[in-house]
Order: C-alpha cells, then structure tokens, then sequence
C-alpha cells in the first residue's frame, strides 16, 4: 500500500509551500542556470536518506568533494560517473535494485536530453518512474537553463511530478536567487506562493546530526 506521506526536501520555505515535501515516487526536475551552485538544492537531504548519485560530465572525484563540503557524511550508496554511452542502461540496472526511501540524482540530464530520440528517452524516464513508484524513493534530475534547450527538455518538465526553476535575481548585488515551482502534482498554490526568495546558505539545511 503506497504511504500517504511526503518526504522533507531540506529546503524549509519549500517544504512548507509543499505541505510538508515530495510525496515518494516522484520524479523532480531541478532546473537551473549553468552558473549556479546546484548541488546545495539536489542533496539537502542527502543525510537524510540512501542517495545514489549519478553524474554525466562531472567527475567522481569532483562530485564527492562537493558532496563532502555540503554533509560530514552524506549517505551515499552509490556515486558513479556514467558518460552519455550507455548511461540510461547503467541507470536503471542500479535503480532497479532500490531500496525503500532512497534518493537517486542525475546530474545532469542535458547530454542524455540531445543525444537520445524522444521513443527511447521517454521509456527510460517511464521505467525510472516505476521503480521510484515501487519503492517509495525520489528522483532528482539536475536540468540547466542555458537559453540553448535540449531536445527532449520539454519531454522532462512533461513527465516530471515536480518542477523546480532556480532564477538569479536582477539587479543583485551579491548571488541572490529566487525559487520557482511552477509545477507540483497534486498541490494547489497560488501565483504568489510559486515563487519565492532563497537563501542557498540559510534555506537549504544539511542535516549533520545522522539522525534519521
């Protein structure tokens, strides 16, 4: 029987907006521009629950200091560097053996967006729906916003349960951001409360305590 239960974001203004978070099986499109940090908003909870990070132009190496500069310990089962080649087969096979309640991020979905026809890329994001639906888990999957849109960008924001838009504020003096949600299954919200402003630094919260 599914829980009736949402999963914390780490991001309080949006775990508010969002009656408490993600409901679990969901897929969240996390849509941001190429020059922001995006990895604070992909592993908040990344103390919180198993995290299978996969990574498509980033190295292992790079992506774990990153991981290590956000979270003492971050719960990582698994952290590979995927490519392009062969990176949906890779995916699944791991994905497929889920436990309950786990995270999996790609990062990012541009390369596999371009180089995959819209048949092949829509099956991959249907069998990845599925074995998030089966095992309660959340699916992130890290989008730049770069004015140049891969082909198959739309297709993403289509089939995701949850869009997340990060947008620079104009005019700012220092890297202000403000959060957009202009898509949330099954949450009723307003024009007003889709968008919000965040603090990178003080909104998104890194549980260090392994308190699960």
């Amino acid at each position: 029987m599914r829980k009736a239960m949402t999963l914390s974001t780490g991001i309080d203004p949006l775990d508010r907006k969002l009656d408490g978070g993600i409901h679990p099986g969901s897929i969240v499109a996390v849509v941001t521009p190429p020059e922001a940090q995006v990895e604070p908003l992909l592993v908040a909870s990344i103390n919180r629950r198993p995290t299978h990070y996969f990574t498509t132009v980033k190295t292992e190496d790079g992506t774990r200091r990153q991981l290590d500069r956000l979270a003492d310990e971050p719960r990582l089962e698994r952290l590979e560097h995927v490519g392009i080649e062969g990176a949906l087969s890779t995916i699944l096979s791991h994905t497929e053996s889920l436990g309950d309640g786990h995270d999996v991020i790609v990062d990012v979905m541009d390369p596999l967006e371009n180089d995959l026809s819209m048949t092949r890329y829509s099956t991959f994001l249907s069998d990845l729906s599925q074995c998030l639906l089966d095992t309660d888990s959340i699916g992130l999957l890290a989008c730049l916003d770069s004015g140049n849109e891969p082909d198959n960008r739309e297709l993403t924001l289509t089939i995701a349960d949850y869009v997340l838009r990060l947008v620079p504020e104009r005019g700012s003096k220092k890297l202000a951001y403000y959060l957009e949600v202009p898509k949330a299954t099954g949450i009723t919200l307003t024009e007003n409360e889709r968008v919000f402003k965040i603090d990178l630094g003080r909104d998104v919260r890194i549980d260090r305590s392994r308190d699960i």
